[in-house]
């Protein structure tokens, strides 16, 4: 009896650690495809990949792991019973259906660990959830700061603490069904000893009593759940087919761009809803500094992103240094560039990790991020109670500590104090004076003062043509 029960312990110990790491494997491979992804990634496909990773894999565990593992050992069982019945007879055992019930005592006894470990478990699942969201909703400043790796470690390491998590769950539950199968023998022979009572009072027979217990115990309920368990698994297939086709979806690896000379865009035009804008051919020269101003809904922010290869365009050509690039989503122009965009939005990480990702600051970089942040917000581990100032200034120190030659911003003011303000331009200004960088900027609110410090000023108001009879096809 022991030797069983230990095996049956073995065995639902190797179930639960190989079904932890297949659905680790599954989630890391779904969260791979999506960070490889070579460009912008579709609402449909966010919220596929995000059904995946929190419903699909997790909901395989029963009706298809575990159904799987259950049916070989009830096949096994149903055989070894069938043919034992060929050499014994019937037994009686109605006695241990009243039995039976002692080993729920033990279950309520530990109920409540039970309840609290599974909690922990679920709550890690839905806090990878979420940092799988996060991620999704930043994919774009993953592209431009080429931190997939980091990313894909920190998840890789959250997924790693819920399997954990769920090991030691379910661990606390397989000692308990050790315990439970403990009883539930004692409670056999319990019954068997008073079978005997009865054939020796000549109440039942020896061979009704074995074959009883035989029905009862080793054969009914096997063929039972042997069948509920093929149909569990025939229903997981629709599941299964969606996940291996997501996880087998490969991307095409991006054409890389620089930009050391010149920036070129020439009869760009993309599609709005019923209008089109038409813009003047643009020229950036490396070193230099440009404003792009304008009233909202201009198309400053989408030029921008045309320009980077970020989003599909209408019609026309953009060149870095006379060759140009591929303006369907699979460019690359994030090597010695970076853009801050005008959406105000974190990682799931500490605000220093939102500022430098794997980087560990220098006393330098110290001293520029406590001149737009407090020292407390800079260690604050968790970014999601910042405002919206506050997330604004993480999001422009990303940019100014970079290290890349060209930095980029989109309306980087905004949200910020006139003082505030102040002290992202003279950083901004003494970061180009001092690397020979090149700036872009983007903004429909700035001061005379600031403005006069750029080398070229390109008004849109002036200069974007909007066509609302044009026959261009914007796809982005």
């Amino acid at each position: 009896m022991l030797v069983e029960v230990l095996f049956y312990y073995l065995e639902w110990q190797f179930e639960n650690k190989l079904i932890r790491k297949v659905t680790y494997d599954l989630k890391n491979s779904v969260s791979n495809n999506i960070l490889n992804r070579d460009k912008k990634i579709p609402e449909s496909t966010v919220n596929n990949a995000t059904q995946i990773i929190n419903n699909s894999i997790n909901s395989l565990e029963v009706p298809y792991y575990l159904s799987w593992f259950s049916s070989i050992y009830l096949v096994l069982r149903v055989l070894f019973v069938t043919t034992a019945i060929f050499y014994i007879s019937y037994i009686a055992g109605f006695v241990i259906i009243g039995l039976m019930i002692i080993p729920l005592i033990a279950t309520r006894l530990f109920q409540k660990n039970i309840s609290d470990k599974k909690k922990r478990y679920l709550d890690k699942i839905g806090t990878n959830l979420s940092m799988f969201e996060n991620i999704i909703q930043n994919f774009q400043y993953i592209q431009i700061f080429h931190i997939s790796d980091f990313l894909r470690g920190q998840f890789q390491k959250s997924l790693a603490e819920e399997r954990d998590l769920g090991i030691k769950s379910q661990k606390y539950q397989l000692t308990l069904n050790a315990i439970y199968s403990l009883i539930s023998y004692t409670s056999s022979f319990m019954a068997i000893f008073i079978a005997a009572l009865l054939i020796v009072n000549k109440s039942i027979t020896i061979g009704m009593a074995i074959t009883l217990l035989g029905l009862i115990d080793q054969l009914s309920l096997p063929v039972l759940n042997l069948s509920r368990n093929i149909n569990a698994i025939n229903s997981t297939k629709s599941i299964r087919q969606e996940i291996q086709q997501t996880i087998e979806n490969n991307h095409p690896d991006k054409t890389k761009y620089t930009f050391n000379q010149t920036i070129m865009a020439h009869d760009l035009a993309i599609n709005l809803d019923k209008k089109t804008l038409n813009y003047p051919d643009v020229e950036i020269t490396n070193q230099h500094s440009y404003l792009i101003k304008g009233k909202s809904g201009i198309g400053k922010s989408i030029f921008l992103k045309t320009l980077l290869g970020l989003t599909e365009h209408g019609h026309g050509n953009v060149y870095f240094d006379h060759e140009k690039i591929d303006l369907s989503g699979n460019a690359d122009v994030f090597d010695d560039i970076v853009y801050i965009s005008a959406s105000n939005t974190l990682f799931n990480l500490s605000v220093m990790e939102n500022i430098l990702f794997d980087q560990h600051p220098t006393s330098e970089q110290r001293v520029l991020m406590e001149k737009l942040l407090p020292q407390d917000i800079l260690n604050a581990r968790d970014s999601a109670s910042l405002s919206s100032g506050e997330v604004r200034r993480v999001l422009l120190l990303r940019g100014l500590l970079s290290g890349k030659k060209t930095l980029i911003f989109d309306e980087p003011t905004a949200n910020l104090d006139q003082t505030t303000s102040q002290h992202f331009w003279k950083l901004l200004f003494d970061w180009q004076q001092q690397s020979h960088g090149t700036i872009i900027v983007v903004s429909h609110t700035i001061d005379a003062k600031t403005e006069s410090k750029f080398d070229t000023i390109l008004n849109f108001n002036d200069l974007v043509i909007t066509d609302t009879h044009s026959t261009h096809t914007h796809t982005a």
